[in-house]
This record gives C-alpha cells, structure tokens and sequence, in this order.
C-alpha cells in the first residue's frame, strides 16, 4: 500500500471514530425514513467532531448523503468546523496547501467506508510533510471496515 493510501486511511479513520463519538450511527436502521428513500443529501443536520492525532488538531464533519450514507470530511491541522462543512457539501477538488480526505459511510449493506480505486484530489489532499506523518500511523476502525 502506497504512502499516499496509508496517510488518507489514517486521518479517514480516525475522523470517523471521532464522529461515531460524537453521535454518528453506523447503523443502518437508525438512519431516518427519509434519507433511507432520498437519492441525494437531505436537509438533516449532520456531525462535527474535533479531535487531535499526536496533539495536532483536526477537525471531521458529516452529512447525510441518502440511501443510508454519510458524507464525511476530515481536515488535518485546523479546527475550522465550517472550511469542512463547506467542503462536505460539495464535489470537485479539494482545496490545495491543505491536507483532507472525503469519503462516504455506506451503512445498508455495511458498515464500511467507501473506497476510491484511485485517490483523486476529489478524495485526497495532503502535503508531504502531512502525508509522511500520517502514513506512519495505524488507527484501527471501531465498528466498521475499510473497504
């Protein structure tokens, strides 16, 4: 696994335990009627989670996305709770000089964390220095699976 992978599962999982934390369900028949049916986000209020790796402060939003999923976004190196609602909401590339990772919760035949055949800077965004410190990390998932 390349350093890139290992450093986007690294602050991928720890932003979701964060968020699992905080109140998101990895269950799916906790997930309301509504975004069980809606094909895309709904109007539901998602998560924030602000927590730190080796005392460097992070910041992990989510959003439903429908069909059970959650959007999730999780910035290294800030504590900016609304630079990744902003991007939570949004597709395209991620912001550069910024390390990020998105992702999708899929719950209905999960839990697991959605993975990208290829990290896209849609998916990932790291500065070296960033992505050397996290590739070295290992956090487990508590609760659901990579993949």
């Amino acid at each position: 696994m390349s350093a890139k992978q290992k450093a986007y599962n690294t602050l991928v999982t720890a932003g979701t335990n964060a968020l699992c934390a905080v109140g998101v369900s990895l269950n799916y028949e906790d997930v309301s009627d509504e975004q069980k049916n809606c094909l895309t986000m709904t109007d539901e209020v998602g998560y924030t989670a602000h927590f730190s790796i080796d005392n460097v402060p992070c910041v992990a939003v989510s959003k439903p996305a429908g069909c059970g999923e959650e959007r999730i976004v999780v910035m290294y190196d800030t504590m900016s709770s609304s630079a990744a609602l902003a991007l939570v909401k949004c597709a395209g590339a991620l912001p550069e000089a910024t390390t990020v990772a998105k992702c999708t919760l899929e719950r209905e035949h999960g839990p697991y964390i959605m993975q990208q055949p290829r990290l896209s800077t849609s998916f990932f965004r790291a500065t070296n220095a960033h992505k050397n410190v996290l590739s070295s990390k290992l956090v487990q998932p508590n609760g659901y699976v990579l993949n």
